[in-house]
């Protein structure tokens, strides 16, 4: 494939050509190219024709530069469409001056010229054992992060796309934008959004994925089609059993299950395994159960500034189980608390 610059030089000689100011060495090498294969004789023959020439310079002067920089204007494209815009301006310019037609542009092969991509880099935020944090993203949308989780997005946010990748449990409170829906990526579940508040968790560990929707409409999805796209009510709870691969809506009191992001855990007849999944993430601990019967528990409380012992106190009064708490040289698990059922 010829050079860019060499496309250009020939360009400029077969629009010198057809001004009829060709130089004898310019016709030299015209002749030269023209002879070196038939699809440069018969790009030779088409850029030549007068009827092209005459269709090409009519297309050209039918373009209305202005009107096309104020409809992308609208659209908040300016800085991409500035660029784009002293791009055709560049090419009218050579076009003019050599005389050729839109044709002759389309030979240059515009991919040649078209600017360099982006590349394209990620930014996470991770909150550690027993920490929160509260983060806006760049389209102004409001994330609050559990404890433990990552969230990921590429440079190109709010630009190209707003996708998401996360891993653990946040509650988002994101900008309405139609355009450009935000897109979180849980597991094998897509949450698409256009403005909404909600909360996803998905915790690698865990079985299940859980989104709730408080206000607004979300739409869920599975990477493999697993079920049909799914429109979620504001009220309601999707889980999605990862092993069973089975998906469950429920009505809920939303929250019980948002209430973390303003210091509060509550739990109402709770399955002491989701108790205990909770706990961990929001201390930073690591509970092991010595007896499966504690999974068949229950638990009612509302905890606030409790310490971690205040609540275990909690659960051997309300619960038919005892604890012993142990704290580790682990810096990543400082404290292990062994639960066992009727060992009081």
């Amino acid at each position: 494939m010829a050079k860019i610059s060499d496309r250009i030089r020939i360009g400029k000689i077969i629009g010198n050509f057809i001004t009829g100011k060709e130089s004898a060495n310019e016709m030299e090498k015209l002749h030269s190219w023209i002879n070196e294969s038939p699809e440069n004789e018969a790009k030779f023959k088409t850029l030549t024709d007068e009827r092209e020439i005459a269709r090409n310079i009519d297309a050209f002067e039918s373009i209305d530069i202005e009107r096309a920089w104020k409809k992308y204007e609208e659209k908040n494209v300016a800085i991409k469409l500035r660029k784009q815009i002293l791009r055709w301006r560049l090419a009218a310019s050579i076009i003019l001056i050599a005389g050729l037609s839109g044709s002759l542009l389309s030979y240059f092969n515009r991919s040649d010229v078209s600017e360099e991509t982006t590349p394209e880099f990620f930014t996470s935020v991770v909150t550690e054992n027993g920490q929160t944090s509260r983060i806006v993203l760049p389209d102004s949308s409001v994330v609050w992060l559990n404890s433990q989780t990552t969230l990921s997005y590429s440079n190109k946010f709010s630009i190209e796309n707003r996708n998401i990748k996360l891993d653990g449990e946040a509650f988002f409170k994101v900008q309405r934008n139609e355009e450009i829906p935000l897109i979180v990526s849980c597991g094998n579940l897509k949450v698409k959004v256009l403005g909404t508040e909600f909360d996803v968790c998905s915790f690698p560990a865990d079985d299940k994925v859980n989104v709730i929707l408080e206000k607004g409409k979300i739409e869920l999805t599975h990477v493999n089609n697993l079920f049909q796209p799914l429109d979620l009510r504001p009220g309601h709870m999707a889980q999605f059993d990862e092993q069973k691969k089975i998906l469950s809506l429920q009505k809920v009191d939303t929250y019980e299950y948002t209430s973390w992001k303003d210091g509060v855990l509550i739990f109402k007849d709770t399955p002491m395994k989701e108790v205990i999944s909770k706990l961990e993430h929001w201390y930073g601990v690591e509970i092991n159960v010595n007896t499966p019967d504690v999974y068949d528990l229950v638990f009612n409380a509302t905890i606030v500034d409790e310490s971690l012992e205040e609540i275990f106190k909690l659960i051997e009064y309300t619960c038919d189980v005892s604890y012993k708490i142990y704290y580790s040289h682990n810096p990543q698990v400082p404290v292990i608390i062994e639960v066992s059922y009727g060992e009081k």
